[in-house]
């Protein structure tokens, strides 16, 4: 029974980890600064007369916006749907945007969806996600057994 109750308690974690990793529940984003580099095409918007911070508030408060480049010299913020290349471009600072789950969101989200677990599974759930570190989701084009092949060559090597 006890085994049992810990395959159920595996099986909740990694039901709530991959739920947690969907792009559907990301509501929060991290941006990465690129200094001295175009990412050219994908432009949906332009922002003229703001600085860097503006620029990049402007694009993490839009949910389409997924990059983003300053023009430095003519305070210009150029939004963009997407990403593809870099290319140097002095004077400019770009921003790449990555959406990561909210964690108050998504433990509800996670939990509702998940009508059987007994309360101490979910808790144990829950701790199990928070001692994980913190990683960026999987690319969505590798398959599911890449991704456990990977983890176990990995765990192979120490």
């Amino acid at each position: 029974m006890q085994r049992l109750l810990q395959s159920a308690g595996a099986l909740v974690g990694a039901l709530f980890l991959v739920i947690g990793l969907s792009p559907a529940f990301a509501a929060d984003s991290k941006v990465t600064l690129l200094k001295g580099v175009d990412l050219p095409g994908y432009d949906y918007a332009v922002i003229k007369g703001v600085d860097l911070e503006q620029c990049q508030t402007a694009c993490t408060d839009d949910r389409i916006c997924r990059a983003f480049t300053f023009n430095e010299k003519a305070g210009w913020c150029f939004l963009k749907g997407n990403s593809a290349g870099e290319a140097p471009f002095k004077g400019a600072t770009s921003g790449k945007v990555t959406l990561v789950p909210a964690s108050d969101v998504t433990a509800a989200v996670r939990q509702s969806e998940i009508p059987f677990p007994a309360q101490d599974l979910v808790d144990g759930a829950k701790y199990f996600a928070s001692t994980l570190p913190t990683t960026d989701a999987p690319p969505k084009d590798v398959p599911y057994a890449d991704l456990v092949g990977s983890g176990d060559a990995a765990a192979g090597q120490g």
